[in-house]
């Protein structure tokens, strides 16, 4: 599927800074992930 709206689009960039932040957390020993 090429083809992408602009919501799926918004909807992905938004999860992946919500990664980065996270991984960002986790390196710097303020996050601990609850679910792994």
């Amino acid at each position: 599927m090429k083809e992408m709206t602009e919501a799926q689009r918004e909807w992905r960039d938004e999860n992946m800074e919500a990664i980065r932040e996270g991984v960002r957390a986790v390196k710097e020993g303020r996050f601990m992930p609850a679910d792994t």
